[in-house]
């Protein structure tokens, strides 16, 4: 199944938010800093202060914030397909999920979830972590040997034979 690309995607981003109550913060970073540090406290900040619905900035993303129950279960359940997916991750994930399942909207993403839900079912999850066990000691046991573990190549190497295994049924050695 094929699915055409929608004008909204080639659309020019509305980027001022000035109509709406907040704040972007300090210039570039945003509130980036204190989200990391304390997520709740800085959304439940901006709730009190401007309302279930306001403009933030973490990092140079400039973004709409919808808090509060009934403005989550709008932006989740989407029924008039009114929120794109894709275009709320496009620049930050983009180039790292091309093609994958956050980065399509509606009835695309619909088709292509159903594809993947076999996969992540209770009975399959539990498969793969009798697969997972035997791979990560091995690895586990192996970096024992190390005298200067870099942590980045072999965490890769470890999830890349984990992948092999359980969704493709390969071994890499």
């Amino acid at each position: 199944m094929e699915f055409a690309i929608p004008d909204y995607v080639r659309a020019k981003d509305n980027r001022n938010l000035s109509h709406l109550p907040g704040t972007h913060g300090w210039p570039l970073f945003g509130e980036i800093f204190r989200l990391l540090k304390q997520p709740y406290q800085v959304q439940d900040e901006h709730y009190r202060r401007y309302g279930p619905v306001s403009r933030a900035s973490f990092t140079s993303q400039r973004l709409v914030l919808c808090l509060g129950p009934e403005f989550i279960q709008q932006l989740m359940l989407d029924r008039e397909e009114s929120f794109s997916t894709r275009m709320g991750y496009e620049a930050s994930l983009g180039d790292f999920f091309h093609g994958g399942l956050l980065m399509r909207d509606f009835a695309e993403h619909k088709f292509h979830r159903r594809i993947m839900q076999t996969a992540f079912k209770t009975e399959a999850m539990s498969g793969y972590v009798e697969q997972m066990h035997p791979i990560i000691d091995a690895q586990l046991e192996s970096w024992a040997g190390y005298r200067d573990f870099l942590f980045y190549p072999n965490i890769k190497l470890l999830l890349l034979d984990i992948g092999a295994r359980v969704f493709l049924g390969m071994d890499l050695e």
